[in-house]
């Protein structure tokens, strides 16, 4: 093993974090190109990013399984070779249906991954992980803030293909790493409930499967609601199986408590309208206003430095200022800024995409980071490993179904039989004004929410609430 053994380790988790906050965000100045390339439309192209996103949520649960199960080093090597294998199957990929098969495999080497890191980090730092796990967020953040940059260049100046054939010299020298210097965890056995699991992916999988066919006018109206009625009985019995199984898929611990419970039906509910705005906003500047990759990469640039300048004014704030006065506070400024969307599908203006995209990003991730604290301030150690858990599961499903939500409701206004490469303005004018007032229903559940001062600001002290 090499010297100074736990920067190295915290230099392994920082880069698994870059390799999957990179590729959740290269490809979504990609999508145009790629539609152009493999003839179909953009919109319908959005399945490659649900499908991504929502087979990391759904196999981030097994993570700790498989670690425990088969050891944590060999478990993630084994993952950085699948993402790597998915990583060029989608770069050799000529339609719609393989890269979407090669997106799922990218998306469950990928949820194995950083779980897998945050877990051998826990083990081996012990207490020293709050100290360490910002420095690893930092990374994450250079990963998601690059890869809109580096889509949009790859995909401007050589191969859209190239967004994902870059994996493969970074997986390369990730797999070298691991293979050097990572920690031996011991092994032990635990049960794991796969009835829980198999029930959990198939309804989440059909109900995805559900809005994406929704519109399509060659399958019968019949097929789709039977698709959802089997998503929703898949789910059901989810929900009764997890709460008579000794060892459930999801901990349902964390819901005892009050501010748990409403702080993650908060993020959930805002999580479905934001997640959306990745894949809208790059879309928009495309194939609405037929500008470039690059250019659209170069405009994500504001909306990622507000999310990272924000991390400078966070914690002051939440020893100052009540957490639910500050979460509606700043949810109404946010609704506003989203709103602001509607004027850049107006009339194109360099200086007012560059200040409401700095604007929008810096308020979505300050509101990220108080429902995220909020949710931490009653759990004990336990409740915050499961937590934790349920929390990474919740933000890349949600994230998903936000994607899958604005893509139907853009073929809906437009007009299946209308889909084409270019996506009229007023088609983004009427989303952004939709994705604006599904924003408000999590003013709902945030208005319920006790004050929660004494108790944050001493548990920030502690450093034991993630921001």
């Amino acid at each position: 093993m090499f010297k100074n053994s736990k920067q190295i380790l915290i230099g392994i988790v920082g880069l698994l974090l870059f390799m999957e906050s990179m590729d959740a965000t290269v490809l979504n100045t990609s999508l145009p190109q790629i539609a152009k390339a493999i003839h179909d439309n953009p919109i319908d192209l959005k399945v490659a990013l649900t499908s991504y996103l929502l087979s990391m949520g759904l196999f981030i649960p097994v993570s700790g399984w498989l670690a425990d199960r088969f050891g944590a080093s060999r478990v993630l090597k084994v993952a950085l070779v699948v993402f790597i294998l998915g990583s060029m199957g989608c770069g050799v990929s000529n339609n719609l249906d393989s890269l979407v098969i090669f997106r799922i495999i990218q998306g469950i080497g990928g949820a194995l991954m950083m779980p897998i890191g945050r877990l051998v980090l826990l083990k081996t730092l012990g207490n020293q992980i709050v100290t360490a796990m910002p420095n690893v967020a930092a990374v994450g953040l250079l990963g998601a803030a690059i890869g809109p940059l580096l889509g949009g260049a790859l995909t401007t100046y050589i191969s859209w293909r190239w967004i994902f054939y870059i994996n493969f010299p970074i997986g390369l020298f990730a797999l070298w790493v691991v293979a050097k210097s990572f920690p031996v965890i011991a092994c032990h056995k635990r049960p794991f409930n796969w009835l829980s699991f198999l029930l959990f992916c198939g309804g989440l999988a059909l109900l995805l499967t559900g809005l994406d066919i929704i519109v399509d006018p060659h399958i019968p109206h019949q097929a789709t609601i039977t698709i959802f009625i089997a998503a929703l009985v898949l789910l059901s019995l989810y929900a009764w199986q997890a709460k008579h199984a000794k060892y459930p898929l999801l901990s349902r611990r964390p819901f005892k408590d009050k501010t748990f419970r409403l702080s993650f039906i908060a993020s959930a509910l805002y999580r479905l309208t934001s997640g959306a705005y990745p894949f809208l906003f790059p879309l928009m500047i495309q194939a609405g206003y037929g500008y470039s990759a690059m250019h659209a990469g170069l405009l994500m640039v504001p909306l990622i430095i507000g999310m990272i300048v924000v991390k400078i004014f966070v914690k002051p704030l939440f020893k100052r200022v009540s957490l639910k006065t500050l979460a509606c506070v700043n949810l109404g400024l946010l609704i506003i800024a989203a709103f602001q969307f509607y004027w850049l599908a107006t009339q194109y203006s360099l200086i007012a995409f560059i200040v409401i995209g700095f604007c929008f990003g810096f308020l979505n991730s300050m509101q990220f980071s108080i429902v995220n604290a909020m949710s931490y301030t009653h759990l004990d150690a336990q409740s915050h490993t499961d937590g934790t858990s349920i929390y990474s599961t919740m933000i890349q499903v949600a994230s998903s179904f936000a994607v899958a939500v604005a893509g139907v409701y853009l073929t809906l206004v437009i007009g299946v039989d209308h889909l084409q490469q270019h996506v009229p303005l007023w088609a983004f004018r009427s989303v952004f004004i939709f994705e604006a007032c599904l924003m408000a229903l999590s003013f709902l559940v945030l208005w319920r929410l006790d004050r929660e001062q004494p108790v944050l600001a001493k548990k920030l002290d502690e450093g034991g609430i993630p921001s």
